[in-house]
This record gives C-alpha cells, structure tokens and sequence, in this order.
C-alpha cells in the first residue's frame, strides 16, 4: 500500500495467510512473492531491502544479521506493530524538493528554468 515490493519469507500456511491479507489489503498481486524460509539471509543481503517486518520470534536475530551489513540502517518493524493502520508510515520514504531561490536573486522562475 506504500508502492513497495513485498517479500514474503516462510512457508506452510502462516506464510501463505500473510501473503493472503497483503493482498486482502490493497498490495497489488504482481509486488508480492512468496520465497522459501531458507532464502531469509538472502534477502537480509539484498542490495534493494529497504526494511523488515519481522515476528517476536525473529527479531534479534534479523537485527543482527542487518547490524552486519554495509550500508544504510535499515528499519526492523514487530509485526505486531506493522499491522496497525497508523503504521503505514513506516513504509513510506519522506522526500523533499527544495529550491534555493536565493541562489536566484530571489527570482524562483530563473531557477526553474521557465522565462
């Protein structure tokens, strides 16, 4: 719902019924995959993670297995907590356009290139 892609690792019926209530919820089908649990230090490696949901039962050791990793610090969300609608925001990566229309003499059309 926040435009990322979804791996879902695990399997037997609790990784299926993840899978099922992201798609439940609006992921589009086509952003979520289902990945075998032996793949989880592969994706703890991917260059394009961006964060983690994790159960109680493996949080230390996918915060540790991040702390290794080279690179930006990347979120570990409780998936008790990631299913609480107020926490959408944790999905999403705030980004800022600034224009310095000092730079400019003050004139904000130069710097954009419109005359």
């Amino acid at each position: 719902m926040a435009g990322n892609a979804v791996a879902v690792v695990g399997e037997g019926d609790v990784a299926r019924e993840v899978r099922d209530a992201l798609l439940r919820g609006g992921v589009a089908a086509g952003t979520v995959v289902l990945m075998p649990a032996d793949q989880l230090g592969a994706v703890l490696h991917a260059a394009r993670l961006a964060g983690v949901v994790a159960p109680a039962t493996l949080l230390a050791p996918v915060q540790r297995a991040l702390a290794g990793r080279d690179g930006a610090i990347l979120p570990v969300i409780p998936a008790a907590e990631a299913g609480q609608p107020r926490q959408l925001y944790r999905f999403a990566a705030e980004q800022t356009l600034t224009i310095n229309t000092a730079a400019a003499g003050g004139n904000a059309a130069l710097l954009a290139g419109v005359h």
